[in-house]
């Protein structure tokens, strides 16, 4: 359970880092922080941020975006590697893994 009112929103924005959210999902999330700590942006920020979350997915009626908000993580240099040393080696990832590992 969150100690702090805030605590919430700002750890959904910390895991939005790691994902491809809408600009207007996380102006709208900043806007939420802002009221959870109970604090009032400028009024420059507080219009630009009501600009950018105009079209923020909780305020349309649908809800809905076709973008992925996830991509796949790179794989590991170890597996890059023994990919490219069964390449290489003409013998396969697996033979050429045996071999190193």
């Amino acid at each position: 359970m969150p100690s702090h009112p805030a605590e919430e929103q700002l750890r959904h924005l910390h895991a939005s880092l790691r994902l491809r959210k809408r600009p207007e999902d996380i102006a709208q999330s900043v806007r939420e922080l802002f009221a959870a700590r109970r604090v009032t942006p400028d009024p420059a920020t507080a219009a630009a941020l009501e600009k950018a979350a105009a079209h923020a997915l909780g305020r349309v009626w649908h809800g809905y975006t076709s973008m992925l908000e996830d991509f796949a993580r790179p794989d590991p240099l170890t597996a890059s590697a023994l990919r490219s040393a069964g390449v290489f080696s003409g013998k396969g990832r697996r033979a050429a893994a045996a071999e190193w590992l």
